[in-house]
This record gives structure tokens, sequence and C-alpha cells, in this order.
């Protein structure tokens, strides 16, 4: 199923109200945790690196993206998402993905749970 997505600003606009805030740990080969379930609307993401080399966190198909970050930096933003459905999140730096750093985001209507 492909998720009607809309962007709230590229790189994440922290202003406004969010229907939920997600933490995300990012180590080396994979997400923590990896499947997630967030509400349709806008939802925060936060990311920290806790892994040995940079990663990135990017929600495949609608251009959103947190930039390289290092060993120990957070980064947040931002998204609206419209529709329930799933779509991947994963770390674009090359190998990473292919090496198992990806997850599924659960969009569902209504409360996050």
């Amino acid at each position: 199923m492909v998720v009607a997505i809309a962007l709230a600003a590229c790189g994440g606009d922290d202003s406004g109200p969010v229907a939920a805030s997600v933490d995300i740990t990012a180590v080396d080969n994979k997400f923590q945790p990896d499947h997630i379930t967030v509400p349709a609307g806008r939802v925060r993401f936060t990311v920290t690196n806790d892994g040995k080399v940079p990663h990135t966190f990017v929600i495949a198909g609608i251009g959103f993206k947190l930039k390289p970050f290092d060993t120990g930096e957070q980064k947040s933003g931002v998204v609206t998402l419209d529709q329930p459905g799933k779509v991947f999140f994963y770390c674009d730096i090359t190998g990473h993905r292919e090496d198992g750093m990806e997850g599924v985001l659960d969009v569902q209507e209504g409360k996050h749970s």
C-alpha cells in the first residue's frame, strides 16, 4: 500500500502541535525500535546516534531526511503523515540499509499505540 504523505518542511518544521513524538536510537546496523506505530497527522521524530559511525534517517518516498549525524548527536524533524498505511524508514549511507538498518512505520487512524 502506498501512503500519501505531505512533508511539513524539508528537514522538519518543529513549530506547532504534533499528533505524536517518536524517539529512535540509531546503532550500527539497526534502528531501535524498528517497527513504529503512529497516528495519521504531524509526527515529530527524534533520532539519537549511539553507533560508532555517522547515520541518517530517511522516510521512503517523501523526501524527509535527517542529514548525516555523528556518534552522540541527535536530530529531529516533523513530518505530516496524511493517510494510514505502511512506509519504510532507513539509513541511506552506502551499505547501511543493506546491512539491516531499516524499519517499518505503520501509520494508523486515531490514537498512537
